[in-house]
């Protein structure tokens, strides 16, 4: 009896220290639960942010930047275009000797010696005698609007120039022709005013190229444009 006793007594003893050890190591519900309360407030604070966003805002600047300059760029195409689709005025239709000083191919061929002191080259398209514009003259006509504005003592002087074919005086008469088609272009297109350029010819007396071959016939037929 005394036997069974202890043995029972020692059953009871292990059993409570199981337990208390084991009760020992499990976590508390309440403190893993408040922990867990703490963590997820503490996210909670956190800013949330996107890694995308400044990339986004450069991009939609560089947008906006190409958008603008694709603008500009397409006024000015639009604004080529029109000017390009009334060149059926500058024909014959158009008496470009009105208010024009009288030029003579004597008295021209004396003055305007020596080298020019600025000019630009045009090689003009024509239909028939009628004047057909193109961009480069166009975008040229703005820049020397420009150009007059902010100087207004610079003074401008049309030259047309031909190839040798034909006579000297005919030569002239079509030189005189073309550089009056632009001016009247300049003018009475653009606004230029009319005190401001003198339309004049040097014919064939002055040709850059051979007149032999068909390809310096063409570079001789041109018009200058002298700003001085």
């Amino acid at each position: 009896m005394k036997g069974f006793l202890g043995a029972f007594l020692v059953f009871l003893l292990w059993s409570f220290t199981c337990i208390y050890y084991v009760s020992a190591k499990e976590p508390s519900p309440f403190i893993e639960k408040k922990s867990s309360t703490t963590i997820s407030n503490s996210n909670d604070k956190q800013p949330i942010t996107n890694p995308t966003k400044t990339s986004t805002s450069n991009s939609e600047i560089k947008t906006t930047d190409s958008i603008a300059k694709t603008h500009i760029d397409r006024e000015a195409s639009i604004f080529i275009a029109e000017e390009i689709q009334k060149s059926i005025a500058i024909s014959d239709t158009v008496d470009f000797t009105k208010d024009e000083p009288v030029v003579t191919f004597e008295k021209e061929l004396n003055s305007l010696s020596g080298p020019s002191f600025s000019s630009e080259v045009f090689y003009p398209q024509y239909n028939n005698t009628d004047l057909i514009l193109d961009k480069e003259l166009v975008a040229y006509a703005s820049e020397l609007k420009e150009l007059l504005k902010n100087n207004p003592d610079k003074k401008v002087t049309i030259l047309g120039h031909t190839d040798n074919v034909g006579n000297a005086r005919d030569n002239f008469s079509t030189g005189l022709k073309k550089s009056r088609q632009i001016k009247w272009y300049l003018t009475a297109r653009r606004g230029i005013p009319r005190s401001k350029i003198t339309a004049t010819s040097r014919g064939e007396e002055e040709p850059i190229a051979s007149n032999n071959t068909v390809s310096g016939r063409r570079q001789n037929n041109r018009i200058e444009i002298i700003v001085d």
